[in-house]
């Protein structure tokens, strides 16, 4: 479709950032499956080898249990990746003077606000994630059993009601940090037809500094959503 017809030009990236995160979700889950096992289990001081974790979760709920949550995962990539890129686009190009190289803080701003209004826009698909990811793990009489990600929220929202869906906001937005350095670092290169391997380089390692400056909140995020 033409970039010329203003309905697409508005609703592109926000199609596509919810395209290339549901696929990425797609791929990952069973890996963010194990790291979810992996923080719960490191809260409550048990032993946190993912081997060891993801062939307990194959030996006790089959292969399957690897993607639980997946609909609560695509919701959220729908919902957070879609508004964060699409957020960030629209923003920039707000700000920006045709013809001049946007300034820093202009930059970081628009970084900021689309990855801090996505992630609370996101946190009740994101919450319904874990609390799926991890309801096998409780005894069976405290099982919710839920089925999708609709009733997850729904559940949620009737048994905590309308806060309890913000429940762990608070570390997954600091967690927006990475967020925020792949739309200021990575989406630039999207509109660049050949970057020189320099700028590939110092982009990719400001992102993996600012993945790690972020582990703490990550590690909060999961044990945060679990509290009721």
């Amino acid at each position: 479709m033409s970039d010329t017809n203003p309905v697409w030009k508005v609703t592109k990236p926000f199609l596509t950032g919810s395209l290339s995160g549901s696929i990425a979700t797609c791929c990952i889950q069973p890996m963010d499956m194990i790291k979810v096992r992996i923080q719960v289990a490191a809260a409550e001081g048990k032993p946190t080898n993912p081997i060891t974790i993801g062939a307990q979760i194959v030996k006790t709920d089959g292969p399957m249990a690897l993607y639980s949550g997946l609909s609560a995962g695509l919701t959220r990539q729908v919902i957070y990746t879609g508004a964060r890129l699409g957020l960030y686009d629209t923003f920039t190009d707000m700000v920006k003077t045709p013809g001049q190289a946007m300034p820093l803080y202009k930059t970081a701003g628009c970084a900021l606000a689309a990855g801090g209004l996505a992630a609370v826009v996101g946190n009740p698909a994101d919450l319904a994630l874990i609390r799926m990811q991890t309801d096998s793990m409780l005894p069976k009489e405290q099982r919710a059993g839920y089925r999708h990600a609709g009733h997850a929220m729904s559940s949620i929202l009737k048994n905590e009601g309308a806060v309890g869906l913000l429940k762990g906001a608070a570390p997954t937005s600091f967690v927006l940090w990475d967020s925020t350095w792949e739309c200021w670092e990575v989406t630039p290169l999207r509109k660049t037809s050949s970057p020189p391997h320099a700028v590939w380089i110092r982009k990719a390692t400001l992102v993996s500094l600012v993945h790690q400056l972020s582990l703490d909140f990550s590690h909060l995020r999961s044990p945060c959503h679990l509290t009721s």
